[in-house]
């Protein structure tokens, strides 16, 4: 039978004025006949205009989230939603400004220097924001922001406020904001000095809300919004202005839609200041944080995709300006070459056919193949005017080998261009949860042009190393894109740095790298009946060092941020860990980067009696809150009881991981997260190596030898004369 899931819970509740009460809240009784019942114990009348509230959030308690009360829960019994709307609107309209500005830091909740949040606002709670729009509220933030010109800590907390409220989604953002609103908000951000850094943050993070989330109000905001002075705000040393400013810039640049627009924007992404201050000031700090390494990668994608139109477009034979480019690219290999004679058409097919093209007549016609389109064409035109002694150079050293042995410029062109979309991910639309950015490429005006100038070179320096010829094409070409590979990986800082490492991996060093890595799978992956047997041997003891060192990290513990409603992460945080003997979580509240022993955690939990663990989607915290970009795949709840689950939103993928595996072997199910994969692998393949070491060079046969007939009697012995 199963067990009845208890739906009594021993709380506080606390009302100014009144002695704490300790209360047996009764989950499954009418949360009005539970109010009653407590105002009449505090001689408290019309109990119908009040209702109860988490302290530490000010989020109210309703009939469908009553069954979230956990036992040791603090409650305070305050005005209802209606009642404290009410109060709030009279307040916003009162003639004194101190009562208006304490009533918007109320709604909006205080934040620290950093931006921090320290007390939740009452605009974070969904009830009471759904009765505060449906009377209107945001009007009359709306007409603060519009009137009021002096009060910059007022403004400050009324655009957070409404920007908390609108988060909601509750209401569409397009129509509540009039242009006058817009004009003004805009007007903070193009305020450089003599401003509040809150007011200018949160100025400028409504800005990228309004444009992410509504429809139309992006034309009015880039009209008003001066890029100069976007980009000094990446300039500041407040972390939290800097991301508002680059989250700004990239969601301005993604909503432009009209062909003038985008030609303005393109030139905005290619501005030399823009990314020399991202070089210089951001690149630059020893901390990027997720969010800014995510914006740093959208505005690589923004600025990569700017030639995704050139890679569907192809090219015109009969258009003169790409015949006069295709005149740049054989003038100056041939001129070059001292060959000054007047060229007929034979000898142009010759020469063309040299340059890498397989149509001689019409070379143009070869970029007709979408992807690369035409964008291989403008490479080698920017080459070749950017980089002309070096694109001389490269054409000689071809014309200077045997025609077997000449590295095909323009063909390698193709197949290279074709590569490096693929690597930078050009014509994809930028992931919401990527933050894969490269640093070098953010110290050039010209990020692919000034990549494909690098590769090309290493393309014809590999070509020279193979001793290649046209049959070994595909062979150098996956050469080239293993150097590439392996040298972006390590996140080089400049072009330069990138140049140097790609033409320091020779050949040579590639090959050996590649068939110690061949020769390492070759024998770790062998499916020999010996080497089976010895990883089905090693396997268990190396699941099971793992299973120590994730049950170690989880009886360290892990800080985690509080879940609040709709899933805001504010700097709130509790604090989980496991007690030695694996038997029970201790978890309670915690500040930020304590790590608190483990008797000073209230709360704790059975591993006994939890039932399962769900992940992401899975997660009842899902489907109750609202999750930030990226954070979904953190989020992870432990089961217990019936309907009991204790909440997670790790800080990390690292940790996310870590728990996850670790909770997964308590319940004793399979580690399966891909660190987990990747440290099994790991392990795994130095204990066979290890292992294996002393057979180095020596054959493994598929299956052991036979065993040879037994003699005909076992009369015999050894003779030692």
């Amino acid at each position: 039978m199963s067990k009845e899931k208890p739906t009594l819970k021993k709380v506080a509740i606390q009302k100014e004025g009144y002695l704490t009460i300790f209360y047996e809240f009764h989950q499954n009784h009418d949360l009005k006949e539970i109010i009653q019942e407590i105002c009449l114990s505090w001689n408290i009348t019309n109990p119908e205009q009040y209702a109860l509230q988490y302290t530490d959030t000010q989020t109210y308690i309703t009939q469908e989230t009553r069954f979230d009360i956990q036992d040791g829960a603090i409650l305070t019994l305050n005005l209802s939603p209606d009642k404290l709307v009410e109060k709030v609107m009279k307040s916003l309209n009162s003639p004194d400004a101190e009562e208006r500005r304490s009533t918007l830091k109320t709604l909006a909740g205080s934040t620290d220097s950093q931006g921090h949040s320290e007390i939740a606002g009452q605009a974070e709670d969904p009830t009471f924001a759904n009765v505060f729009i449906r009377r209107n509220g945001t009007d009359f933030l709306v007409k603060i922001v519009e009137t009021e010109t002096q009060d910059m800590e007022m403004l400050s907390y009324c655009l957070a406020a409404f920007q908390e409220l609108m988060e909601h989604g509750l209401v569409p953002w397009d129509g509540l904001a009039s242009n006058k609103f817009i004009k003004k908000v805009t007007g903070y951000v193009n305020r450089i000095t003599g401003s509040d850094p809150r007011l200018t943050q949160r100025s400028l993070s409504l800005l990228e809300n309004m444009v992410t989330n509504g429809t139309e109000m992006h034309s009015t905001i880039s009209q008003e919004i001066t890029i100069e002075n976007l980009i000094q705000h990446l300039q500041s040393n407040n972390q939290n202005i800097q991301l508002a400013a680059i989250s700004l810039c990239n969601s301005l640049f993604m909503k432009t839609h009209s062909e003038s627009r985008m030609r303005a924007t393109n030139d905005l992404l290619k501005a030399r200041l823009l990314r020399e201050v991202l070089m210089n000031r951001v690149l630059q700090s020893s901390d990027i944080k997720s969010e800014m390494a995510h914006q740093l990668y959208v505005y690589q994608a923004l600025v990569l995709n700017l030639h995704s139109q050139r890679m569907v477009t192809t090219a015109d034979p009969n258009d003169q300006q790409q015949k006069d480019s295709l005149a740049i690219l054989y003038n100056a290999a041939f001129d070059s070459a001292g060959n000054n004679k007047t060229h007929t058409m034979g000898s142009k097919g010759h020469d063309y056919k040299r340059l890498g093209f397989e149509n001689v007549a019409n070379p143009l016609e070869e970029f007709n193949e979408c992807p690369p389109g035409i964008l291989p064409f403008d490479l080698m035109l920017y080459f070749a005017k950017k980089h002309q002694d070096v694109y001389i150079r490269v054409i000689l050293e071809t014309f200077g080998r045997e025609e077997e042995y000449g590295c095909p410029f323009a063909r390698c062109t193709k197949t290279l261009t074709k590569m490096l979309c693929e690597l930078l991910e050009i014509g994809k639309t930028p992931s919401d949860t990527n933050e894969n950015y490269y640093p070098m490429l953010f110290s050039t005006d010209s990020m692919l042009e000034e990549t494909y100038s690098v590769c090309i070179q290493l393309v014809n320096k590999t070509w020279k190393e193979m001793r290649a010829t046209s049959r070994d094409f595909s062979r150098v070409m996956s050469v080239v894109k293993e150097q590439i590979v392996r040298v972006l990986n390590e996140k080089p800082e400049t072009i330069e740095i990138f140049k140097n490492k790609v033409f320091g991996l020779s050949y040579q060093q590639v090959l050996k790298l590649m068939q110690q890595e061949f020769q390492e799978r070759n024998i770790l992956d062998s499916q020999s009946r010996p080497v089976v047997e010895l990883r089905e041997k090693v396997l268990p003891d190396i699941k099971s060092l793992v299973r120590q060192q994730r049950l170690a990290q989880l009886v360290e513990g892990q800080l985690f941020h509080r879940v609040l409603s709709r899933g805001k992460q504010k700097e709130k945080f509790w604090y989980c860990r496991l007690s030695p003997n694996s038997r029970f979580l201790h978890y309670g509240d915690a500040e930020e980067q304590a790590a608190p022993p483990l008797e000073a955690l209230p709360n704790k939990l059975p591993i006994s009696e939890v039932t399962d663990i769900v992940f992401g989607k899975d997660s009842p915290i899902v489907k109750e809150t609202k999750f930030r970009k990226g954070h979904l795949q953190l989020a992870f709840s432990l089961l217990h009881g019936q309907e009991e689950h204790l909440d997670f939103i790790a800080p990390n993928a690292q940790v996310c991981s870590v728990w996850s595996d670790g909770l997964r072997s308590l319940l004793n199910k399979e580690m399966t997260s891909e660190k987990a994969k990747e440290d099994f692998e790991t392990l795994l393949n130095m204990e066979m190596k290890l292992l294996l070491l002393d057979v180095e060079d020596v054959p493994i046969p598929e299956t052991p030898p036979t065993l040879p007939d037994e003699p005909s009697d076992l009369n015999f012995f050894y003779k030692n004369d």
